[in-house]
């Protein structure tokens, strides 16, 4: 009995010695994945790659991108603290622009030109990541293009952050992907914002819409419906879905204006002018309220002042918008005032393509320096990407994608948040009512 308490406590003392160096074992085994993941985090990008995508030559909006891409430009100086005027012309030349972090490391950014143009946006797109070696990918004026951006995005596990595109469904199933972020506004904002006032305020019941039809237009006019689905006894009492190439917009406004609407939103992007001049033609301007027209000082002020037919017919005519870029006194927005510092102390003219332009008042407006629709959203965008490169040094994306998440940031916006279910930005919205 003696002998087999002996064997029986050799056997227990070597199984405690066999789970002891199990243990130590697994401890030293965790011990050194911590270490690797220590090693990997410790381990930082010293280049970061940033490709920009905009419609640098495309026939239409192309200045959008201009202002997204100064807007951005500025953002990533007051981000990173590193002031490089120079870097403004680099990016605009389609070169490469280079911002130091304060630890030493670089944000490399480069434009690409998608013309406006599926096909050439996907061939940018794989260049910028196959050849060029991009990080991050952002911009993207199209709304139709930055879908096929955000496709690209997810085939290569890539962050992409769309601006100025506004489309609602870009950061909807089944568009939406885990890379897709959006600090910029989005249509379904833009139609929550704008029905609420309408109705709400001024109590209009019978819409009328005119729509672009594409994408951006197709997201929009689902948004409107959608808003108004929320107000009992609101209907649309006529939409009209107009090709951008569109110059004669009579046939669509006529059958507008036999609906009888009290209120027209007209849903647009870009040149708005032709439609001015149509609505004045018939005798619609004026007479029936206009919403989500005035959406920029470059078209107001070339409709105004510039276009043939419609010079001075704007004047005492109540517009309703619903953005704050214009100059952004009422959301009291620090950051608001250092973005149009900033463009004044860079000499950074918005406008530039005006200088010279037959029409005396965009020749003056040329000479203006101050943010127009796209420049605040640009900011903030670089604001939220330069967050995030500092935060995940080593760009590990699913680390970043959880920091980005739920992530608020004081932006020239106002206080902007990234919504964690779809990666949109939540920020404050104003109703302005403005006569030119």
């Amino acid at each position: 009995m003696v002998g087999s308490v002996g064997i029986w406590y050799k056997s227990r003392y070597r199984l405690k010695q066999i789970g002891s160096l199990a243990i130590t074992a697994i401890l030293l085994a965790a011990a050194l994945v911590a270490l690797a993941d220590v090693a990997t985090a410790q381990a930082p990008k010293t280049t970061i790659k940033i490709a920009l995508f905009q419609p640098r030559t495309a026939p239409a909006l192309n200045f959008y991108g201009t202002w997204a891409i100064q807007g951005f430009h500025l953002g990533l100086e007051y981000a990173t603290g590193d002031k490089k005027p120079e870097n403004l012309a680099l990016l605009m030349g389609l070169k490469e622009a280079s911002y130091s972090l304060p630890d030493g490391r670089r944000i490399v950014v480069k434009v690409f030109d998608t013309q406006g143009k599926s096909d050439v946006a996907i061939s940018k797109a794989r260049e910028a990541i196959e050849e060029w070696g991009a990080d991050i990918l952002a911009g993207e004026t199209f709304s139709s293009l930055a879908v096929t951006l955000a496709s690209i995005a997810k085939q290569y596990k890539k962050l992409y952050f769309v601006f100025p595109a506004a489309a609602a469904s870009i950061t909807q199933d089944p568009v939406f992907n885990k890379y897709v972020f959006r600090v910029a506004r989005n249509t379904d904002q833009d139609a929550a914002a704008m029905t609420y006032f309408m109705v709400e305020n001024l109590g209009y019941k019978r819409f009328a819409f005119l729509a672009a039809d594409y994408e951006f237009g197709w997201s929009y006019m689902e948004s409107i419906q959608a808003a108004l689905s929320k107000y009992p006894g609101t209907r649309i009492v006529a939409l009209e879905w107009v090709p951008l190439t569109a110059t004669d917009f009579k046939p669509y406004l006529l059958r507008i204006n036999a609906s009888n609407p009290e209120v027209l939103g007209i849903i647009w992007a870009g040149d708005f002018s032709l439609i001015i001049r149509d609505l004045s033609a018939l005798n619609m301007l004026g007479r029936i309220p206009l919403a989500s027209v005035m959406i920029d000082l470059f078209t107001t002020n070339y409709i105004n002042n510039c276009v043939p037919g419609v010079q001075g017919s704007l004047i005492n005519i109540t517009a309703v918008t619903y953005d704050a870029y214009v100059r952004n006194r009422a959301s009291q927005t620090p950051l608001y005032g250092v973005l149009e510092k900033m463009m004044k102390e860079e000499n950074l003219y918005p406008y530039d393509f005006l200088k010279g332009n037959p029409c005396k008042a965009l020749d003056k407006l040329s000479g203006a320096r101050v943010p127009d629709l796209w420049h605040p959203p640009a900011f903030a965008t670089a604001q939220f990407i330069v967050e995030a490169i500092k935060a995940v040094p080593d760009l590990n994306v699913d680390r970043m994608i959880a920091f980005l998440e739920g992530l608020t940031l004081e932006t020239p916006m106002g206080i902007t948040t990234i919504r964690p279910e779809d990666h949109q930005a939540l920020r404050p919205f104003y109703i302005v009512r403005y006569i030119v």
